[in-house]
C-alpha cells in the first residue's frame, strides 16, 4: 500500500515536471516575435524634368528669355519701354515721360527650382541709357508696389490672372522678397529688385509686377533733339556659398539675398551684436571670412549719431549710409520721438544737422528743446567735398552718442556741454573729421 502511495506521487510529480515543461516551451514561442517582419523602402525623388515648367509672363509688354532647360535663372523681362516721341522742355526742370502700358503690367519673373534652402541669389538692374553729347543723369524709376507671386502657369497654355498665387512659406514666411523701397531708381550702378530671404527653402517661378517705369531727365534745357537709345540689363546673380558662411547677424544686416546693401533701418545695437557674433565662430576659416566681409560691407559704410535729452530719453538720431560699390553715400535724419527733448532749451536748437555744398543747404533739421512736431524722417543725397556738421546742445557728455565713437573726437568745445562735431565727405564717399 505504502509502494503504491510512493509510486502514485512520483507519476504526479513527473506530470507536473512535463506540464511545466510543455507550458515553458509553449510561453517561450508565443513571447517570440514572430507577427513582425520588414520590407526596405528605396528610391529617389528627383527634380522636376528639364527645368521644370517655364511659364508664360502676365502680359504681352514681356518676353521670355528661352530659360526652358535650366533650373534656376530669368524667365521673362519687359520686352520694351517705350517712352514714344516727346517735346524737350525749355525750362531747367527735370522732365520726366512716362511709358504707356495700356491696363497692362511689366513684370519680371526669376525662375528658381532646386528646392533648396541654402542658395542666394539677387536680381540686379542698371542701364546704359546716355545722351549723344555726354550729358550724363539719365535716371528710370521703376515702382514695385506689389508683393513678390508665384507664377504657376504652365508654359503651353495662355496665361490667366489666377496663375499668380501666394508664396511656398514652407517654413512660415515668404522665400522671395522684393527691394525695401517701393521705387527703384534704375542708374548706371547695379541695384537689387528682388532677392532671396535667408535660410527659405525656394521652389518656383518667382513674379515680381513693375508700376508706370518713368524717364528722368534731370536738366532737359541741355538736351539735344534726338532718339535715345540703349537698354535695361537684369543681371541674376548667384551666391551658394557666402550667406552660409556668414554669420545670421551679419546676414540680417543686409536688405538683398547677395549681402551687399545694408537696410536702412539698421542700428549700432544690431551692427555691434553683428561684430561681436565673429567672435564666437570656432572654425578659423569661418572666422577670418565673416571679419573680412566685415570689415568690408559693414564698417565705414554705416555710422550713427544718437540724440537724447532729458532724463536721457532718445529723440533724434542720424545715420549715414554709403553703398557697396562705394558710387553713392546717404544720410538719413530721424526725429523718433514727439515730445520736446529738453524743456529748459525752449526756442533753442537742442540738435542740429546740416549739410553744405559750397555755398548750397543741402540739409538742414533743427530740433528745439519745446519741439513737439510729429515723428519724421528727411534724407539727402551727398557728394564728394559736401561739409557736414552736427551740433549738440549738451553733446560733450553721454547725450550724443556716435557709431564707431571715433567720429565723435575732435569736435569743437563750445560753452558749457555744447559740441560742434565737423566732418567733409572725401572723394571715396569716406567721412574725414574737420579738426576745429
Amino acid at each position: 500500500m505504502k509502494f503504491k502511495h510512493s509510486l502514485l506521487k512520483m507519476v504526479s510529480l513527473s506530470c507536473l515536471l512535463v506540464l511545466g515543461s510543455n507550458y515553458a516551451v509553449a510561453n517561450e514561442m508565443n513571447s517570440a516575435d514572430l507577427c513582425k517582419a520588414q520590407t526596405p523602402v528605396s528610391g529617389e525623388l528627383g527634380l522636376s524634368a528639364d527645368g521644370g515648367y517655364d511659364p508664360n509672363p502676365p502680359s504681352d509688354l514681356n518676353k521670355k528669355t528661352g530659360n526652358t532647360k535650366s533650373y534656376l535663372g530669368i524667365s521673362y523681362i519687359p520686352e520694351t519701354f517705350d517712352f514714344g516721341s516727346t517735346k524737350l522742355k525749355d525750362d531747367v526742370q527735370k522732365q520726366t515721360i512716362t511709358t504707356t502700358m495700356n491696363e497692362k503690367t511689366y513684370n519680371v519673373g526669376v525662375k528658381d527650382k532646386r528646392r533648396q534652402n541654402t542658395q542666394h541669389w539677387s536680381l540686379n538692374v542698371k542701364h546704359n541709357i546716355s545722351i549723344n553729347n555726354g550729358y550724363q543723369g539719365i535716371s528710370l524709376t521703376v515702382p514695385i508696389n506689389g508683393d513678390v507671386k508665384r507664377n504657376i502657369n504652365d508654359g503651353t497654355s495662355s496665361f490667366q490672372e489666377n496663375e499668380l498665387t501666394d508664396q511656398l512659406k514652407k517654413y512660415g514666411q515668404n522665400e522671395v522678397e522684393k527691394a525695401e523701397d517701393n521705387t527703384i531708381d534704375v542708374t548706371t550702378q547695379e541695384k537689387t529688385i528682388m532677392h532671396t530671404a535667408n535660410g527659405q527653402f525656394v521652389n518656383g517661378v518667382y513674379d515680381l509686377e513693375l508700376g508706370n517705369v518713368t524717364l528722368n531727365i534731370p536738366d532737359a534745357s541741355k538736351v539735344p533733339a534726338q532718339t535715345i537709345s540703349g537698354t535695361v540689363q537684369w543681371n541674376l546673380a548667384n551666391t551658394p556659398m557666402k550667406q552660409n558662411y556668414l554669420t545670421e547677424e551679419i546676414r540680417n544686416l543686409f536688405k538683398d539675398g547677395n549681402c551687399k546693401e545694408l537696410k536702412k533701418n539698421i542700428t549700432s545695437e544690431q551692427v555691434k551684436l553683428a561684430k561681436q557674433s565673429i567672435e564666437k565662430i570656432q572654425n578659423k576659416d569661418q572666422q577670418d571670412y565673416n571679419r573680412t566681409y566685415f570689415s568690408e560691407y559693414v564698417e565705414g559704410h554705416f555710422i550713427e549719431w544718437f540724440g537724447k535729452g532729458f532724463y536721457d530719453i532718445s529723440f533724434g538720431k542720424m545715420c549715414y549710409f554709403k553703398d557697396s560699390t562705394n558710387s553713392s553715400a546717404e544720410i538719413l535724419f530721424h526725429k523718433i520721438e514727439q515730445q520736446g527733448p529738453h524743456p529748459f532749451f525752449k526756442n533753442q536748437d537742442y540738435m542740429r544737422v546740416t549739410v553744405k555744398r559750397d555755398d548750397i543747404i543741402v540739409l538742414d533739421e533743427h530740433i528745439q528743446g519745446n519741439d513737439n512736431r510729429a515723428i519724421y524722417t528727411k534724407s539727402a543725397v551727398v557728394q564728394p567735398g559736401d561739409i557736414i556738421e552736427i551740433y549738440h546742445a549738451e553733446g560733450k557728455g553721454r547725450r550724443l552718442k556716435t557709431y564707431p565713437e571715433s567720429y565723435k573726437s575732435n569736435g569743437k568745445n563750445n560753452k558749457g556741454n555744447e559740441l560742434t562735431l565737423k566732418y567733409m565727405v572725401d572723394s571715396n564717399l569716406d567721412l574725414k573729421t574737420i579738426k576745429e
